[in-house]
């Protein structure tokens, strides 16, 4: 980890099959690189892999693969529950997210906001639920987040693509859904 002098770093994963069954939960400043074939695998862990809640700025997840066989994961989870919690400025780039319950999944309530998010070249197959969202009726904003160059593989096991989308603002570049 390199630290700066104002706080945060960069993780570097190297290539390699790493088992995952806990959350890594993101931080402000803080830059996760996973080389291209470095894999995080969710073998049955039903949580999620990557989790943005409580107040996360400028955090950025780069490269790898997070994998489970069994379609019980949460590939990203972005949360913001509860007043001035918010999630914004921060990106996800050059991922593949594969047998997850969800790809992605947005959570936003009682004041929270999430916007300005980018995500780009993020390849999600064979799930169930590939990008949901849930802006609730206290939320202070789902909106401005940019997907550029997004792929949705469905399988048998697919549900919805994309469920409940009404993020205001928010941009789809180069969806691809098959």
């Amino acid at each position: 980890l390199y630290s700066y002098s104002f706080g945060g770093g960069t993780v570097y994963i190297p290539a390699g099959v790493y088992h995952i069954d806990d959350t890594i939960h993101l931080r402000s400043n803080v830059t996760i690189r996973m080389e291209r074939n470095t894999v995080l695998y969710a073998e049955s862990y039903s949580g999620a892999v990557f989790v943005g809640d409580a107040t996360v700025t400028h955090s950025y997840v780069h490269g790898g693969i997070l994998y489970s066989g069994e379609n019980t994961m949460t590939g990203i989870s972005i949360r913001a529950n509860d007043t001035g919690e918010y999630m914004q400025e921060c990106g996800f780039h050059d991922m593949t997210i594969q047998g997850c319950l969800t790809g992605i999944n947005f959570w936003t309530d009682n004041a929270g906001f999430i916007n300005s998010n980018y995500f780009d070249n993020i390849w999600i197959k064979d799930f169930v639920n590939g990008i949901v969202a849930y802006e609730g009726p206290t939320s202070a904003g789902l909106s401005g987040n940019n997907f550029n160059n997004t792929t949705l593989q469905c399988d048998d096991a697919t549900d919805y693509g994309l469920k409940d989308i009404d993020l205001s603002y928010s941009t789809f570049t180069g969806l691809f859904i098959w």
